[in-house]
């Protein structure tokens, strides 16, 4: 009977605990992601770290904020903490891909990670190609990104320059990537041209509508 009694207490404590644990997660992502929505990044940044800290699975918007909230401070913050913010960024899609991964496409966001690398001059165009090819050997598939498709060819166009490089791999990876690009390019087609269609024939789109079709054009001309 006294053990009975000992492990319901046990059991008490910890759901309380638990319960506990998940008011205060919640309440300090309401107060971060208020701030975040109205780009009050510098308020919500002590709270995205307790986040990352105390609640690190609580939530995907944790990190969907966060890279907001870093790319933001990488384009109009303090040009002293450029470094230390490009990390943080990192850090954010790392997580992200850490604790949510089926909400996460790999490709997409190793070569995020990659491309931070290259624009802020992270380690050797070595280490910045690997990344890239990273994301690449890992998801082909949602390594979607023109301006990363370009950025890992050019790398690799670097590194032939420098001798470190053979030609045939160049020209091996210049028709991998161009073969990735126009498949790509299709898939924005097909989205493409029911909009285009609908909105000749005079329909009005709907919000959702519009919204693809930019998207669309917007890959198609990157592309």
């Amino acid at each position: 009977m006294k053990t009975k009694c000992v492990l319901l207490f046990s059991s008490l404590l910890l759901s309380s605990m638990v319960f506990s644990q998940n008011t205060d997660c919640r309440t300090t992502l309401s107060i971060y992601s208020g701030h975040a929505k109205v780009k009050n990044y510098q308020a919500a940044k002590p709270y995205y770290a307790k986040l990352v800290k105390d609640c690190p699975s609580y939530n995907l918007a944790i990190y969907q904020y966060g890279a907001r909230m870093f790319k933001h401070f990488l384009e109009e913050g303090d040009p002293a903490k450029k470094m230390e913010n490009a990390q943080a960024l990192i850090e954010s899609y790392k997580k992200r891909l850490q604790y949510f991964p089926e909400k996460t496409n790999t490709g997409d966001a190793l070569a995020d990670i990659a491309q931070v690398m290259y624009d802020n001059n992270i380690g050797t165009k070595t280490e910045q190609y690997a990344a890239f090819d990273k994301a690449w050997t890992t998801d082909k598939e949602t390594f979607l990104s023109p301006k990363s498709l370009y950025t890992y060819f050019s790398l690799l166009v670097d590194l032939h320059d420098a001798g470190k490089k053979d030609l045939q791999e160049v020209f091996d990876k210049y028709d991998a990537v161009i073969a990735q690009i126009e498949k790509l390019e299709n898939q924005q087609a097909e989205i493409a041209a029911p909009l285009i269609k609908k909105q000749d024939a005079g329909d009005t789109l709907t919000a959702k509508e519009k919204r693809a079709l930019k998207v669309s054009e917007i890959y198609l001309s990157n592309y």
